[in-house]
C-alpha cells in the first residue's frame, strides 16, 4: 500500500490527473487510494497498472466509487484492471443526449410472450415483484431507445451468459472474479455492453469504455487482456471502432 500511495504522490501522476480533471482530480485520487485501501489483493498489483486504470476512468470521467457501480479497479494476476459496470454504460449513454431509455433487467420463467423471428422483437408481460422474489432468472434483456424513436432489444439466456462468462473470464472458469462475485450484474453490462456495440450510436467515451472494459494498460492509451486473452470482437463494428480509438489516440 506505502508503495502505492508513494507512486500517486510523484509530481508527474499529480499533474496528469489535474490536466484530466482540474480541481476534481484530489477528490478522484482519494477515491482510487479509498478502492485500494479496501482491497487487499489491489494492494500487492503493479502501481503503474492502477494508475493507468485510473487515468482511463478519469479520461471517460466516470468515478471509482463501489457505492455508485460506474467503474471500478479489479486485481487479477499481479496487476490491475480496469472494469465498467453496467450504471457506467447507462451514465456514458445518458450523457449523449441521444437516450430517451436506456435499461437492463432480468427476465422470469414466463415473461417472454413472443419473439419475431425476422426482426427480433420481442414482447414481454413482467411479473409482478412479489411473484418474481425467489425465481431464478431464465436470461437478462437490455433495452434502448433513442430520441429519434429508434428503439433496440437485446436478450441472452442463462445458458448464453454462462457460456460467454466460461469462454472470455479465465477467472470464472477458476471460480473468482466478477462473475463469481456479482453474477446478476455481470450478466446486466453484459447485455447492454453488446446492445450498444451492435446497435447504438457510440460517443468516443462510450467507445473508449467498451474497448477498455476488463483490460489492463499502464498509460490509459494502449490495452490488453490479462484475464480473457481471447477477448471477444464483438463484430465488424467494434473492430472498426477499436482502429478508429487508436488512431484518436496515436
Amino acid at each position: 500500500m506505502n508503495e502505492i500511495k508513494k507512486f500517486f504522490k510523484q509530481d508527474e501522476v499529480e499533474e496528469k490527473f489535474r490536466l484530466l480533471l482540474g480541481e476534481r482530480a484530489p477528490q478522484f485520487l482519494t477515491s482510487v487510494m479509498q478502492a485500494v485501501s479496501e482491497n487487499y489483493d489491489l494492494q500487492n498489483v503493479d502501481p503503474k497498472s492502477i494508475y493507468g486504470a485510473a487515468v482511463t476512468a478519469a479520461l471517460i470521467n466516470l468515478p471509482i466509487n463501489k457505492n455508485l457501480g460506474f467503474a471500478y479497479i479489479v486485481p487479477y494476476k499481479g496487476v490491475a484492471q480496469f472494469q465498467m459496470g453496467w450504471k457506467g454504460f447507462v451514465q456514458l449513454a445518458h450523457r449523449t443526449n441521444q437516450f430517451a431509455r436506456i435499461n437492463p433487467t432480468d427476465v422470469m420463467e414466463g415473461e417472454i410472450i413472443d419473439r419475431d423471428r425476422l426482426t427480433g422483437d420481442m414482447k414481454f408481460k413482467w411479473l409482478p415483484d412479489s411473484e418474481r422474489k425467489g425465481l431464478e432468472p431464465i436470461g437478462y434483456v437490455s433495452y434502448f431507445r433513442l430520441a429519434n424513436g429508434f428503439e433496440s432489444t437485446y436478450y441472452m439466456t442463462a445458458e448464453e451468459l454462462e457460456a460467454h462468462a466460461k469462454k472470455y473470464s479465465e477467472a470464472y472458469r477458476n471460480n473468482g472474479g466478477p462473475w463469481v462475485k456479482d453474477k446478476p450484474a455481470m450478466c446486466r453490462k453484459t447485455v447492454i455492453k453488446l446492445n450498444l456495440s451492435r446497435n447504438a450510436p457510440l460517443s468516443l467515451e462510450m467507445q473508449k469504455a467498451i474497448i477498455f472494459d476488463q483490460g489492463v494498460t499502464f498509460d490509459g492509451e494502449t490495452v490488453e487482456y490479462v484475464d480473457n486473452p481471447e477477448i471477444e470482437i464483438i463484430d465488424e463494428k467494434q473492430k472498426a471502432i477499436a482502429e478508429k480509438l487508436n488512431g484518436i489516440l496515436d
